[in-house]
């Protein structure tokens, strides 16, 4: 009797133990078999990174050590002005890093560059339950993963609450209905017609420096699809066919809509100006400073600048909201952040995988001092409405991207395209046409 209750209770740990591992596979970004003490070899792996100091990794590296004693994680905070040429230059030396950080536009051009996540350090399934769908989008290819994302970002609207106060606005717009009508009563003019504070900083190419991406989101928002499915040809400039049989050309009016913000001689079909700023650097600076100097009412930007703006300026009182929309319209966000990726010369590339998916399950011990918005779903539901970084948690479900395999010629053109209407008198469906003939030639360029 004593026997038979031995043996059944061994089949049974055993089938807990499976149904266990199964389970935990299924669900999450998990271990390996080998994420336990581990004796041998000494592994160095080099790890480059930008922006944040090295030693926002110090408690994960820690931790991680406690169970692989032998790996020697040696983080290298890199210039993000030269970030990229480096890296190329130390890959191509073969001198390059076992773990890099990779920009979620990148992967068109350096896929080649990065030995994809081992499936069992991070199943695909997992991966995709894990993360926004923007992310599978970007760092997912044919099946295989590429990067693992420890934080997100979206465009958001920053506005000065002193701005809004003085003039009773009493929370921040949520369409772009409402934008205009800010824009007109917050934008003010000296008496030589120079605008001296602007509602809100758009319109322009040159001074917005993020407005070929703002310019994309609301050709999205509008319903252009950016480029075809095989991605060898721009497809902004088609139209849409409405219910009622008439055409609709997205992306031209969303750049008619961009550009009114800056072009005084446009109206809207009120038959009435909304222009609040503009490119002349002699009344208001270029966006972000005229944010920070108090002479924006509202700017559009990403969350990484909220410690830019606190830095040049502690006594601004702002806030931050999600991306406006177009009031009935699918919500359209636009996603800008980075992954962390090995490369595929890299000798020790599972044990630099480990390490990534092990920082993953403890990001936020990473995040904890960067204020950065975590990217896991699951830390994006419990972020905390009073943050400044609350409005990703809103956007990053409905967060896009668009596939550029050559991202700073591509930027060019949009800022052309704006450009072509707002100076040259172009009109806007012949800007959005001679721009999408352009970046179907840069997607062409390596065929």
């Amino acid at each position: 009797m004593k026997q038979k209750f031995s043996i059944s209770s061994f089949f049974l740990l055993v089938v807990l133990v499976f149904a266990f591992v199964g389970a935990g596979c299924g669900s999450s970004i998990v271990p390996n078999e080998d994420d336990g003490p581990t004796t041998g070899e000494q592994i160095t792996l080099e790890y480059w990174r930008v922006f944040e100091n090295s030693d926002v990794l110090d408690q994960v590296i820690e931790r991680y050590n406690e169970s692989k004693p032998n790996v020697e994680i040696v983080v290298k905070k890199k210039d993000a002005a030269t970030y990229e040429q480096d890296l190329l230059n130390a890959l191509a030396a073969g001198t390059g890093p076992d773990i890099w950080m990779i920009h979620n536009d990148w992967l068109p051009k350096h896929q080649d560059k990065i030995q994809t996540i081992p499936s069992n350090i991070v199943a695909l399934d997992a991966y995709e339950e894990a993360f926004p769908q923007v992310v599978s989008d970007d760092f997912v290819l044919d099946g295989e993963v590429y990067a693992l994302p420890y934080s997100l970002d979206t465009l958001m609207l920053f506005y000065n609450e002193d701005i809004f106060d003085d003039n009773r606005v009493r929370r921040p717009p949520e369409t772009w209905d409402q934008v205009i009508e800010l824009a007109r009563s917050l934008t003010k003019f000296d008496n030589r017609g120079n605008i001296i504070q602007s509602g809100i900083t758009l319109g322009t190419a040159e001074t917005i420096s993020r407005a070929p991406e703002i310019l994309a989101a609301l050709m999205m928002q509008n319903g252009a699809k950016m480029v075809s499915d095989d991605k060898t040809k721009a497809t902004f400039d088609l139209p849409i066919k409405r219910t009622d049989g008439s055409f609709f050309d997205p992306a031209a009016n969303a750049l008619s809509f961009y550009a009114g913000f800056a072009n005084r001689d446009f109206v809207d079909s009120s038959n009435q100006s909304y222009v609040s700023f503009d490119d002349k650097l002699t009344t208001v600076p270029v966006a972000l400073q005229a944010f920070h100097e108090g002479k924006a009412a509202m700017f559009l930007g990403y969350s990484y600048q909220i410690d830019t703006i606190q830095r040049l300026n502690p006594d601004l009182d702002f806030k931050t909201a999600p991306l406006p929309q177009i009031k009935n319209n699918e919500r359209v966000d636009f996603a800008n952040y980075w992954g962390e990726t090995v490369s595929a010369d890299s000798e020790n590339a599972r044990a630099a995988w480990e390490f990534i998916a092990f920082a993953s399950r403890n990001v936020d011990r990473i995040l904890r001092n960067t204020g950065k918005a975590p990217a896991k779903l699951e830390l994006l539901e419990k972020t905390s409405e009073s943050k400044l970084t609350y409005p990703v948690a809103v956007s990053a479900v409905t967060a896009k991207s668009w596939y550029r395999n050559d991202v700073e010629n591509s930027e060019e053109v949009f800022r052309e395209m704006i450009n072509a209407v707002l100076h040259d008198n172009v009109d806007p469906k012949t800007a959005v046409r001679r721009a999408a003939e352009q970046i179907t030639d840069i997607l062409q360029a390596d065929d």
